[in-house]
């Protein structure tokens, strides 16, 4: 495999899929660093699983661009999404009632918007990754 070659004829799947797997580090990074809270003093072991295979299968969607990878990718993204969620249930409740008066912090923002993101460019890049494009690009 030419890695020149490689590099210079990706597609906008590719650069999606790039993007996908860019926000998926810093959701991981920011949920280990700041999704421990009173409410909930645990990590989620769905959510990190979640990251984490999403994290690789995008790794690999970007080294070997197949289509299966970026769905995989998508999937997994939303797996680690609902779990966090779920994991945040008490700091949501709390809020929502009011129960103390504290807010939503910044780091939850930044996490659902890196995880929604994850998700939809993911799916978008498997939507438009095209086989037979692709295979016609690289001469196979």
């Amino acid at each position: 495999m030419n890695l020149k070659i490689n590099f210079k004829n990706r597609m906008l799947a590719d650069y999606l899929l790039f993007a996908a797997t860019a926000l998926m580090l810093v959701e991981f990074i920011l949920y280990m660093a700041a999704s421990r809270t009173s409410f909930d003093p645990n990590y989620s072991a769905g959510a990190i699983a979640g990251m984490v295979i999403a994290l690789g299968l995008g790794i690999a969607a970007i080294i070997l661009p197949l289509r299966p990878l970026a769905f995989g990718q998508y999937l997994f993204a939303l797996f680690a999404l609902i779990h966090y969620i779920a994991s945040q249930a008490n700091l949501l409740a709390n809020i929502l009632y009011g129960v103390d008066g504290s807010t939503l912090p910044a780091a939850f923002f930044i996490t659902i918007i890196c995880a929604v993101a994850t998700v939809g460019l993911s799916l978008a890049a498997g939507i438009l990754m095209s086989a037979k494009r692709r295979a016609a690009r690289e001469g196979v």
